[in-house]
């Protein structure tokens, strides 16, 4: 009969298995990085995950967006990171950022010019 920790040690190692090299790991991972975001007061949206977290974990259609007294909306087609290269790649990426709570871009006014620093550029 097999022991108790045989079958628990068994256990882990099939759940191990399962998180590292199937889409279930990259899944829960995306999940956990949405609650994480969450407690930090971004709003984080995943449409789809695949690859296996011993690859090429790659997520899909992310969204965050972080709202205070404007807005910072970041749009990423796909995000994908090599854990053996310690890369990160980036496609499709759309920053927009909106100040003020009337969510209204600011810009200089029309009776005020514009006026850059060029004598400090090299």
């Amino acid at each position: 009969m097999i022991g108790r920790r045989t079958a628990s040690a068994f256990a882990v190692t099939v759940l191990a298995l399962l998180l590292l090299v199937s889409p279930v790991g990259t899944y829960l991972a995306g999940v956990a990085l949405t609650r994480v975001a969450a407690a930090s007061g971004w709003q984080l949206r995943i449409a789809a995950t695949s690859g296996w977290m011993v690859t090429t974990p790659t997520l899909h259609g992310v969204r965050c967006v972080a709202d205070a007294d404007g807005t910072l909306s970041i749009d990423i087609e796909k995000l994908s990171y090599s854990p053996w290269s310690s890369q990160l790649r980036i496609d499709g990426p759309e920053v927009i950022v909106t100040v003020g709570r009337d969510k209204i871009p600011v810009g200089p006014k029309s009776t005020e010019a514009l006026r850059l620093p060029v004598g400090e550029l090299p």
